[in-house]
């Protein structure tokens, strides 16, 4: 505009500036996620959740798998012993899920699987 203070495009642009959407890509996105939540099926007021929500969510998810794992087991002793090795790897598997997710997940006591 100083180079050319009678370009009509630019004085238009400069007054409307304050009508623009200034905000992180994750505040962007969550606004067309609101905007559009009807035809996506979504509830209006989702929220993304923080890392411990993530942390949490991880691991009620990794629970409900083990347990349903262990349902359709039987008795299948051979199935369950090698089940019981690999509760000894929650810590790595949660890391894993954490990696995988895009966070890291942080690693729960499992002093009650030794």
């Amino acid at each position: 505009l100083a180079a050319d203070p009678s370009n009509r495009l630019l004085q238009r642009q400069l007054s409307r500036v304050y009508l623009a959407r200034i905000s992180t890509v994750h505040a962007f996105c969550a606004s067309i996620l609101r905007d559009y939540a009807h035809e996506l099926e979504l509830p209006a007021d989702f929220r993304v959740c923080d890392e411990g929500d993530a942390a949490a969510l991880t691991e009620r998810a990794m629970q409900a798998t083990l347990e349903q794992a262990y349902a359709r087991l039987g008795e299948d002793d051979e199935l369950h012993a090698a089940l019981d090795k690999l509760a000894g790897f929650q810590s790595a598997i949660r890391s894993l899920l954490g990696d995988l997710a895009g966070s890291q997940t942080p690693p729960a006591d499992d002093s009650s699987n030794s």
